[in-house]
């Protein structure tokens, strides 16, 4: 037995381009477990798009001024968006509804980010403050001097080994350094450590899944990698990688032994943390790759361009590890589903998209061995099935 599927993909790992915006799109994030895409920029609405199609869902104005970040909280019913117009606003998903507006800062608002389990929305603004607001007033609950000048990025993490609530939150400014509060179980913070920083300002932060490592991302391209520590519940410096351009945004890929960044050159470049080594560049975006986020399950990652490039594009990106195993039940499953699909597929695209979809319902990903004498082997471009017997 051997087969070789390929899906249309680039050669890049290019899935889809999502073009609608007018000029800069400056903030997206997932949600509904990775089933939805907002996006949000320069001319003032947010869009939500279905994943992994890429269909229009929503189209609706958000704010007076430009839309500079956007986060879904847990239960992704939420969306957040804050707006150079100095508000946060609440929307309800799937449908767009307005929830209400949220005002404490006197300047632009740069950068949101959801508790991971509390029902506690973060703010970080050009006014040097961070406040932390619950669904129940309109006010902040907490107002802090962030110490970090402007802010710019914040992040939620989890680590018991530095918050024993489990949840922290980290900021980074125009001022350089950044700052970590404790959160406790009613939502507040508290501060508990300054993380020096020498190279200007601090644009991203984020946190890998198990909240053992925190990356820093800065202008000068400058990044710096943090590790937990349990003996003093304090983050210590790991490793500093220098990128050849301005570092707009960070993220780490499932497994933390990755992390990839957004630059100023337009470039997407995975830095493998063992070594500080680049190990793949993306390059599509003409000018700034501002926006990067994951999805969910990790293997879409979104990304966002700047001034003329006005639109998102959505990358397969390979897993480092398989998803789970197989029974000779599920391949004879697959198997007709994909055969029955390819039957009614339209040709090209659509038949590589329902090849996917078939793969994924059926948890096939990667190297997966079979109890029979055969091996599916996933790539970044294709697809095999091949006889080892």
């Amino acid at each position: 037995m051997s087969s070789h599927l390929r899906p249309a993909l680039s050669a890049e790992g290019l899935l889809r381009t999502l073009r609608g915006h007018e000029g800069s799109i400056w903030a997206l994030d997932f949600g509904c477990a990775g089933t939805v895409l907002a996006t949000g920029g320069r001319d003032r609405t947010i869009r939500l798009w279905q994943m992994p199609h890429g269909q229009p869902l929503r189209t609706f104005q958000a704010h007076e001024d430009w839309v500079s970040c956007l986060a879904f909280n847990a239960r992704s019913d939420v969306l957040a968006s804050g707006s150079e117009d100095t508000t946060v606003r609440l929307w309800g998903v799937p449908d767009g509804s307005f929830l209400g507006t949220l005002r404490g800062h006197d300047r632009a608002v740069r950068c949101v980010a959801f508790h991971p389990t509390q029902d506690v929305l973060a703010s970080g603004s050009d006014d040097q403050h961070v406040c932390l607001w619950n669904r129940r007033g309109g006010r902040p609950m907490q107002r802090e001097n962030a110490r970090v000048g402007e802010v710019l990025a914040l992040a939620f993490g989890r680590c018991d080994a530095v918050a024993p609530s489990g949840a922290i939150l980290a900021g980074g400014g125009k001022g350089g350094g950044v700052m970590l509060w404790q959160m406790d179980e009613a939502g507040r913070a508290e501060e508990v450590q300054c993380m020096g920083w020498t190279s200007g300002p601090v644009t991203s932060l984020a946190f890998s899944s198990d909240g053992q490592l925190l990356a820093a991302g800065g202008e000068a391209g400058l990044v710096q990698i943090w590790q937990a520590r349990r003996a003093d519940a304090l983050y210590v410096p790991i490793r500093t990688i220098q990128a050849p351009a301005p570092v707009w945004n960070v993220a780490f890929t499932g497994s933390g032994r990755v992390l990839v960044s957004g630059g100023g050159d337009g470039a997407i470049r995975f830095w493998r943390l063992r070594d500080g080594a680049e190990i793949r560049v993306l390059k599509r975006h003409v000018t700034s790759a501002w926006g990067l986020r994951f999805s969910p399950t990790g293997w879409l990652l979104a990304s966002s361009g700047t001034g003329a490039d006005s639109e998102v594009n959505l990358w397969w990106v390979l897993r480092e590890k398989p998803l789970a195993e197989a029974t000779p039940q599920d391949l004879e499953w697959v198997t007709q589903s994909l055969w029955k699909q390819a039957g009614t597929a339209t040709e090209g695209e659509e038949w590589s998209w329902q090849l996917l979809e078939a793969l994924l319902r059926a948890k096939f990903c990667f190297d997966i061995a079979l109890d029979e004498p055969a091996v599916i082997s996933v790539g970044e471009f294709d697809i095999e099935i091949e006889s080892v017997g």
